[in-house]
């Protein structure tokens, strides 16, 4: 996919949903198991729906859109999932954040290694994937606990990897202003 043809805003937005929940898990004392399983499904949701917009686009743009809409759908599912259901049980939370979590991870390395990105943009999204595979394999080897007692965990990864999300974001935003300064063409970038 052409950076060119990045949408940095979705990418933005994916990052700042991601960092709404993860203070909302973190400071939210009272939170019940129901609320946030509710609030989890409304970011999965919406951070599916944002990657289909920006397979959607690379569609249009005739460019690499598979990855991106396979990492869509499996957000729109797990949202749907978890909002239809949110009274499910602290191990069926923990195992739906785990296999969310597992399957985004590796769609987003994949990507980055697939994709011609800048070398910033590229360890970005590979460090965000890897931080995902991690992070939902640690709520997968917990889903015995309970769930609320990961309250933390989850919200400092939601953090962390909305930090990453935005910092992307600007990076791909950067890129497209150096190349509208130097004339505005497409410019695939690998390199720096």
């Amino acid at each position: 996919m052409d950076v060119m043809q990045w949408k940095w805003s979705s990418v933005a937005l994916r990052g700042v949903a991601a960092l709404a929940f993860g203070v909302l898990a973190l400071t939210w004392s009272a939170i019940t198991l129901h609320t946030l399983v509710i609030i989890f499904g409304i970011f999965a949701l919406v951070d599916g729906m944002l990657e289909g917009y920006n397979a959607m686009t690379a569609k249009r743009q005739e460019q690499k859109w598979f990855l991106t809409a396979l990492r869509s759908l499996i957000g729109i599912v797990i949202g749907i999932v978890s909002l239809a259901v949110p009274g499910v049980t602290g191990t069926v939370f923990l195992a739906l954040i785990g296999i969310w979590a597992i399957l985004s991870g590796v769609g987003e390395i994949v990507i980055a290694i697939k994709l011609p990105l800048s070398k910033a943009g590229q360890y970005l999204l590979e460090f965000g994937g890897l931080i995902s595979l991690i992070f939902g394999i640690i709520m997968l080897s917990l889903v015995n606990s309970q769930a609320l007692d990961q309250t933390w965990l989850i919200g400092i990864y939601a953090l962390v990897f909305g930090v990453v999300m935005v910092c992307l974001a600007v990076q791909i935003r950067t890129i497209q202003k150096q190349a509208v300064g130097a004339g505005g063409g497409k410019v695939k970038v690998k390199s720096g």
